[in-house]
């Protein structure tokens, strides 16, 4: 390089991990479509009947279930696209208020639908399919 050549800009952004935003994805979804039919059930119930108390319980841990596998999923989504934790942390916290965390898994999946296109991933309407997700891995992870 001599005095004339003009600098070189180095794109110092962290590539993402393709393969971990394709598995977070998936688990992004199926967490949004759990809460959407948890929920949907728990304002649906007629709350006077005492044996539907045992359904409602059941309902609420399995939407606190669901909750935990979308705070878990943007998780690792956040360690695979190198963003911040605290914008992590704000979404995991979201995730526990009502409505509120539905629109967080809808805009992070977003985020990941994205990202993945723009790697060149064919993504549908439940994320990209268990072939790219084979491809991402064995591209991120060559057999020795």
């Amino acid at each position: 390089m001599t005095d004339s050549d003009p600098p070189v800009a180095i794109d110092a952004t962290p590539r993402p991990n393709l393969h971990k935003v394709a598995v977070a994805q998936k688990l992004i979804i199926y967490a949004l479509l759990v809460q959407i039919v948890l929920q949907a059930a728990l304002i649906l119930l007629p709350s006077e009947d005492d044996p539907m108390v045992v359904l409602m319980i059941v309902l609420m841990l399995g939407n606190l279930l669901a909750i935990l596998a979308g705070v878990a999923a943007v998780a690792v989504l956040a360690s695979a696209t190198g963003s911040s934790v605290l914008s992590s942390v704000v979404r995991g916290i979201c995730l526990f208020i009502p409505f509120i965390g539905l629109l967080v898994l809808v805009a992070t999946n977003m985020r990941a639908t994205r990202i993945l296109r723009e790697g060149g991933v064919k993504v549908g309407f439940l994320g990209a399919s268990a072939n790219e997700v084979w491809r991402l891995k064995a591209s991120t992870h060559p057999t020795a």
